[in-house]
């Protein structure tokens, strides 16, 4: 029956273009909604007559029918509930990779879970190079490893580092610079004063407050923290 798989890939690329394009509304000019029932009826016109012209009798086309308007309304409702779907799967994700910076289904917040550590990393985007970075409320500003500001592109050997700071390890001095973006999931800041840590005084960089004082809001709510633009 490869007529029948044949359709079965068809349904399944109009699932994907339906996924796709929900967010334009249309589809080839046409109403979205509208595509995907007219894209459902010729499948099924497409299935009935296929059965006919092979020859198969009445009651093994009805049969055949049957099976695939029950396949089309399992893709029909996989669609509709679209939206709860990929919140589940976000949530999943979160729990399985434990940083990753998952947005929101409807783009308007970014979720990070905690880590086995207890503290809350996520990777960043500084110049288009991923940095994984501890999110530190106590940081007044960003603060970049030596070796992450290398790896961004900044010329660490013309800095001067003269500001000092009161660490965990006692008194070290940083240099300070302007990032010129600073990126989480879909939320990106640009000239982001930052600090960039001589070489081994810091062993992870921090998402500080010149980033996280710069969004609508940011919480930490359980085992998640929710970032906001």
């Amino acid at each position: 029956m490869s007529y029948l798989w044949a359709l079965l890939i068809g349904l399944a690329a109009l699932l994907i273009v339906l996924v796709v394009r929900h967010d334009s509304g249309t589809v080839l000019g046409m109403d979205i909604g509208n595509f995907g029932r007219m894209g459902v009826l010729l499948a099924l016109l497409a299935f009935v007559s296929l059965g006919v012209f092979r020859g198969l009798r009445a009651s093994e086309v009805l049969k055949n029918a049957l099976v695939w308007v029950l396949i089309a309304l399992a893709l029909v409702t996989i669609y509709s509930f679209k939206t709860e779907l990929q919140m589940v799967a976000s949530r999943v994700t979160g729990e399985l990779i434990p940083g990753m910076a998952l947005t929101s289904v409807d783009g308007d917040s970014i979720t990070v879970s905690r880590g086995r550590n207890g503290h809350f990393s996520l990777r960043a985007e500084i110049a288009d190079t991923p940095i994984d970075m501890l999110v530190d409320t106590g940081a007044s500003t960003v603060v970049l490893t030596y070796e992450d500001a290398e790896k961004v592109g900044i010329d660490v050997a013309s800095l001067s580092f003269q500001t000092p700071v009161e660490t965990a390890n006692g008194m070290t001095f940083f240099a300070r610079v302007v990032l010129d973006s600073v990126k989480v999931g879909n939320i990106e800041q640009d000239a982001v004063r930052a600090a960039i840590a001589q070489q081994g005084n810091l062993q992870q960089s921090l998402l500080g407050n010149s980033f996280l004082d710069r969004l609508s809001s940011y919480e930490f709510t359980g085992s998640q923290l929710v970032l906001r633009p």
